[in-house]
């Protein structure tokens, strides 16, 4: 007999955890490439797996058809701030010809709008307990194995 006993709760935590690994693993390359738009989609889907609780409010028209589905929490509307600003800065850089100075600005714009998604996801995901844990560590409560 297994002394595996198997807990939905705790399972599907375990399973949200191996997910949210995995797509922390594939951030980096993407981002030290240069490869803004592999970079981005990587974080957009850490992000739908972390706030996939949000409520939302499904609007109707007069048929009683679905027309949007709004999503209103603080989260949400910061994650599509962000994503706004990284599609402008995504534009910007895609109208100037590459190699020109105009070009490299459009492009470190992209980057910073990037990177500002990528910390803020870190922070919301730390926020949920679901990141590394910040602690101070010393020689001494290394020594003595102290947090």
């Amino acid at each position: 007999m297994s002394e595996y006993s198997s807990n939905p709760s705790r399972d599907s935590s375990l399973g949200l955890i191996f997910r949210l690994n995995d797509l922390w693993s594939k951030v980096d390359f993407p981002a030290q490439k240069g490869d803004f738009n592999a970079w981005n989609g990587v974080l957009d889907r850490i992000f739908a797996n972390l706030d996939f609780v949000d409520k939302y409010e499904a609007k109707e028209d007069a048929e009683g058809n679905i027309t949007e589905l709004e999503i209103d929490s603080k989260d949400f509307k910061i994650y599509k701030f962000l994503s706004i600003n990284i599609a402008k800065a995504k534009f910007e850089c895609k109208k100037t010809k590459t190699k020109t100075k105009e070009h490299y600005r459009a492009r470190s714009k992209w980057f910073i709008e990037l990177m500002k998604k990528d910390r803020w996801i870190r922070k919301f995901m730390q926020r949920q307990k679901l990141y590394l844990k910040i602690v101070e560590q010393t020689p001494e409560s290394s020594l003595y194995g102290e947090e």
